[in-house]
């Protein structure tokens, strides 16, 4: 049976996301977008986020990408960096930051989806994209020409040789240790019209 604790801290069901490289704070180049999140939608680090509209037609908030929504095919997609809930967002006026899929980033989430019913593996060079209803916000793959009908965001890359990495004895923040490791790579060409 598993614990929700360790070493005396809650821990959450995926680890934060790992940027791997293109990922620097301190770099003002970085393709990266801060804005509030929408009211009563909770986004957790390393879940795929689209900008949208709010209720007021005015202020753009991020809300999970869900490719059964057609404004969120044609948005460019970007991976929280922080949970919604993290006090510094929170204390921000609920403003997170998003690093763009258009980036140059490599980086790890355990937000994605196993591949059933003839999908694609999630192995080095499977294309991705975003899910739909209850996997919104999570990594789906997308079968080599089949005509993608949803937006290419990245690619698998670095150490999915032979499927998702399993961070077990590396990382303990989280009961779900199992993360895939992407490169960012925006296709808006792909998006839906």
């Amino acid at each position: 049976m598993s614990t929700p604790y360790a070493y005396g801290i809650v821990q959450r069901l995926h680890p934060y996301l790992i940027p791997i490289s293109g990922y620097n704070p301190l770099e003002p180049q970085t393709r990266i977008t801060s804005v509030p999140v929408q009211a009563g939608v909770t986004i957790k680090s390393g879940q795929i986020i689209v900008p949208s509209v709010d209720t007021d037609g005015i202020t753009v908030v991020w809300v999970l990408a869900d490719s059964g929504t057609s404004a969120h095919l044609k948005a460019e997609p970007h991976v929280a960096l922080q949970d919604s809930t993290d006090y510094d967002v929170v204390a921000a006026g609920n403003v997170l930051t998003g690093l763009s899929c258009s980036g140059q980033f490599e980086i790890q989430t355990g937000y994605y989806v196993a591949p059933g019913g003839g999908g694609a593996p999630i192995t080095n060079g499977t294309v991705l994209s975003f899910g739909t209803g209850a996997t919104a916000g999570s990594l789906t793959t997308v079968l080599r020409g089949a005509g993608p009908t949803v937006p290419v965001i990245g690619i698998v890359s670095g150490a999915c040789v032979a499927g998702p990495i399993d961070l077990t004895g590396i990382n303990s923040e989280a009961t779900n240790l199992s993360v895939v490791q992407w490169r960012t790579h925006y296709d808006s060409q792909n998006a839906a019209s």
